[in-house]
């Protein structure tokens, strides 16, 4: 199943505010969309001291804000990261109803740890 499939499904197994194809439009037209065969991510520019309330809302956005609200991730994280067109102070997501804001230091280096954890061909 392609990364693109399993977001997809992820609409159809929890309760969503939106569809799919209706936060996907708001987020082709204020944020970012990667969609490849290996990774499919929505995200968008915000405040990271922003309240959940606004962080949930995918219209709402701050071009020069300091972090990317992951709104929904499928496949590989570092190859999404990597596809970002620049680099902000936070990354924020959703888990289990709760907002979670993590300095962007500390996923590069958890992907770093996790990377190097794994032995070289």
């Amino acid at each position: 199943m392609s990364p693109f499939e399993q977001a997809q499904q992820v609409y159809e197994r929890e309760p969503c505010a939106r569809t799919f194809c209706e936060d996907l439009y708001h987020h082709l037209q204020h944020g970012w969309v990667v969609s490849t065969p290996t990774v499919f991510g929505m995200c968008r520019p915000v405040q990271h001291d922003w309240p959940a309330a606004w962080l949930r809302e995918p219209w709402r956005t701050d071009p020069a804000g300091d972090c990317w609200m992951i709104w929904l991730l499928a496949g590989d994280l570092a190859k999404a990261m990597a596809s970002l067109p620049d680099q902000r102070a936070f990354m924020a997501y959703e888990r289990e109803n709760q907002i979670r804001v993590l300095p962007m230091q500390r996923i590069w280096r958890g992907l770093v740890a996790r990377a190097d954890s794994f032995p070289n061909p």
